[in-house]
């Protein structure tokens, strides 16, 4: 691993506006959501104009059978004050600058996304369960395919996160992300008065940002195969962009930077596991090309996976 310290660059330090105004919340009553709701409108987005949403399946099971649940139906008739209730009521637990309480019917993807996406929300907030991977009912991959839809930020807490950052970690690459993942991390380390490091992983592969599959192993004279590791030219490369960009932003900060080479989600979480209490910043795709409406498989990773807070950030 390659580290430079940048010292700090000339001139006053702006004032900290708020970053994440609206925010949707999505609210399945579970401890997961519930925590999640809690940690983002505490560490992420203070006194925020906040949506608080639940979402029944057109379809839920009810013991051993699968019924329908619709708008006009008596159960949903009868639930639906209950859960409206319940939204306004922990509403009123959280440090909000106003609330609106949400109750859909239809797939949890969609909805969620129709209401970030329609009601100009800049963050929406998921809890994973600790067994978010394991097969359950209800819609698989809610929070993946949530990430495709929305033109937000998306930030996912795992359950059993609860300490504020004492360390954000900005992992960057060569995509026109960068711009806005270094932004928002430098405005989140601000927040929380804590460290920055700016991290960017190099796959131990020739032609990374290739769309075209490309083998990143040669053969050995026995038939066995071996890693290719970056060129010194491209780490250079890829060191000075990265300066660059950093510099850009002429700050009093000081920002580690830290370029690694490996697995892009398994450096990116050793480095923040290796901070202490961590917030990891990504965007939501690559350096790769890959088209709007698609999400990034080392984001897809650390939003359902990694065992730590993770913002998407959008476009």
């Amino acid at each position: 691993m390659t580290t430079l310290q940048l010292a700090p660059l000339p001139g006053a330090t702006p004032a900290l506006a708020p970053l994440f105004q609206h925010v949707v919340l999505a609210i399945d009553f579970g401890s997961a959501s519930l925590a999640a709701a809690r940690w983002a409108t505490t560490n992420v987005a203070r006194r925020a104009h906040a949506i608080l949403s639940h979402v029944i399946p057109l379809r839920e099971r009810v013991g051993d059978a699968i019924s329908a649940v619709e708008p006009g139906h008596e159960e949903f008739t009868e639930r639906r004050p209950t859960l409206l209730g319940g939204l306004e009521g922990f509403a009123a637990t959280l440090e909000l600058a106003s609330a609106r309480a949400v109750l859909r019917i239809g797939q949890p993807s969609r909805c969620l996304s129709a209401l970030a996406n329609d009601g100009a929300a800049s963050l929406l907030v998921l809890g994973r369960r600790s067994d978010a991977n394991r097969k359950r009912v209800g819609e698989p991959n809610v929070i993946e395919r949530l990430a495709r839809r929305v033109t937000t930020s998306v930030l996912v807490v795992p359950e059993g996160v609860s300490q504020p950052p004492t360390h954000v970690v900005a992992a960057v690459d060569d995509s026109a992300f960068a711009p806005a993942v270094l932004g928002a991390a430098r405005w989140l380390a601000r927040l929380h008065a804590c460290p920055l490091t700016v991290l960017h992983v190099l796959q131990p592969a020739a032609g990374a940002y290739d769309r075209v599959m490309r083998s990143g192993r040669r053969a050995l004279p026995d038939g066995r195969s071996a890693a290719r590791t970056p060129s010194l030219p491209a780490l250079r490369t890829m060191t000075r962009r990265l300066v660059e960009l950093v510099a850009a932003d002429a700050s009093r900060d000081d920002v580690r930077f830290e370029v690694a080479v490996g697995d892009p989600t398994s450096e990116i979480v050793g480095t923040a596991l290796g901070r202490g209490a961590p917030l990891v910043v990504v965007g939501q795709r690559g350096a790769d090309g890959a088209p709007a409406g698609s999400l990034g498989s080392v984001t897809r990773e650390l939003l359902t996976r990694a065992p730590l807070a993770v913002v998407s950030v959008g476009v």
